[in-house]
C-alpha cells in the first residue's frame, strides 16, 4: 500500500493507468531512509539500480568533486546504469537533507509487461536526453520529471 502511495505521488509514473501502476507497487522496491550528506550512489559503483527521491534533496557531485545537479522530491536518478550493461555510475549522490528514496532492482523491473516497460523506458530516455541537451547548451535544468525550469547558467 505504501509502495503504491509513493508510486502515485511521482510524476515519472502519471502515463501508468491505475492497474500499470499497482503491477509496478509489486515488483521488488526497496524503500530507504539517509541522514543528510549520506553516500546514496558512490560513482563508479557496478549496481543497476533506479532510483527515486521520495522525500528530501540531493547532490549529484561529478568527478571533478563539484555539484553537479540538485536533486528534489520526485526526481529520478541512476537511469544511465540502470538502462545500461556495460556503464557504471559517473557521479557520487549525496542526500543534503533527510531523505527517502525507492529504488527499483533492474532485474525486477524485467518482469514487467513489455507495454509498461516500454512506457517506463520512454520516460527515461526522455530525462536523459532532456539532461544531455542541457549540458551541451549551457542551460540549467530542473531534472525534475515532472516540469523543465530552464535559466541561462552564468
Amino acid at each position: 500500500m505504501l509502495k503504491l502511495k509513493i508510486i502515485d505521488s511521482l510524476a515519472f509514473f502519471s502515463g501508468l493507468s491505475d492497474d500499470e501502476k499497482k503491477t509496478v507497487s509489486e515488483l521488488n522496491l526497496r524503500i530507504f531512509k539517509y541522514e543528510p550528506r549520506t553516500l546514496i550512489i558512490k560513482a563508479r559503483g557496478g549496481d543497476n539500480h533506479l532510483f527515486f527521491l521520495v522525500k528530501g534533496t540531493a547532490t549529484v557531485v561529478g568527478a571533478s568533486k563539484e555539484p553537479v545537479a540538485i536533486l528534489k522530491t520526485g526526481d529520478v536518478f541512476g537511469e544511465i546504469s540502470f538502462l545500461s550493461n556495460t556503464h557504471k555510475r559517473s557521479a557520487d549522490v549525496v542526500s543534503n537533507t533527510d531523505a527517502i528514496v525507492m529504488r527499483v532492482d533492474r532485474e525486477a523491473f524485467k518482469t514487467l509487461s513489455p507495454i509498461i516497460r516500454e512506457k517506463l523506458k520512454d520516460k527515461l530516455i526522455n530525462i536523459i536526453l532532456e539532461r544531455l541537451l542541457s549540458s551541451e547548451t549551457g542551460y540549467d535544468l530542473d531534472i525534475s520529471t515532472s516540469t523543465f525550469d530552464w535559466a541561462k547558467s552564468g
